[in-house]
């Protein structure tokens, strides 16, 4: 009965141990994810647990912006990638995300950090304005929920409310407002953003322009 209770005690303290490292590895990850389980990001980094990586988490965090989803880019991330990154022709990830409409990923870039004002020197564009262009309120609102300036202009000198305006966007038009988008900036042709209303017939928004201030 002896022999019973000792193996029966080796078995539990055995158990016991081997929880405990598990539980500290886990603690581990919390830490070096700096938190985001809260949006599912906590998952193990591929290959972590010694099984074979997927092909797709060997993409940049410029492909993962692209085509790929916040799995990609956080395993990015953790190999040491910055937020910031770009490509080699020099779109910044969060403009790219913007421009593919992925949102997942550029929700996962602005919770790192991502600088929202950077933007590509060809086209002047920066994440905020190819939100506008697409007409992509949700991604326009958590845009400026992050500080991105409504007010850049790109190398036409056309602001993301003059975007949204020619998007034909009147949801994208009142969150700019809103935040402070300057209603009579103009484009470097001298036109505001009425006039681009009126020029594609978009009456609603023409209205919405007026009674903010615009000529």
């Amino acid at each position: 009965m002896g022999i019973w209770t000792l193996i029966r005690f080796a078995l539990v303290t055995g158990i016991l141990i081997c929880a405990v490292p598990g539980q500290s590895l886990a603690q581990r990850r919390s830490m070096h994810d700096e938190g985001t389980e809260k949006r599912n990001y906590g998952d193990p980094i591929p290959g972590e647990n010694g099984d074979t990586p997927d092909s797709s988490f060997d993409m940049s965090l410029v492909e993962a912006a692209k085509s790929g989803g916040v799995a990609e880019a956080r395993a990015a991330f953790l190999r040491g990638e910055s937020v910031n990154s770009r490509k080699s022709g020099g779109a910044p990830a969060l403009l790219i995300a913007a421009q593919s409409g992925n949102i997942a990923v550029l929700r996962f870039l602005l919770e790192k950090q991502a600088n929202p004002d950077l933007y590509e020197k060809s086209t002047g564009h920066s994440p905020l304005i190819a939100a506008a262009q697409l007409g992509n309120d949700s991604m326009v609102r958590m845009l400026l929920s992050h500080k991105a300036n409504p007010n850049h202009q790109d190398r036409q000198g056309e602001t993301a409310l003059i975007k949204a305006v020619r998007a034909g966007s009147a949801e994208v038009v009142r969150s700019l407002l809103g935040a402070g988008a300057h209603v009579n900036a103009t484009d470097y042709a001298g036109h505001t953003a009425l006039w681009h209303a009126i020029d594609v017939r978009t009456n609603q928004i023409a209205k919405m322009i007026e009674a903010a201030g615009g000529a």
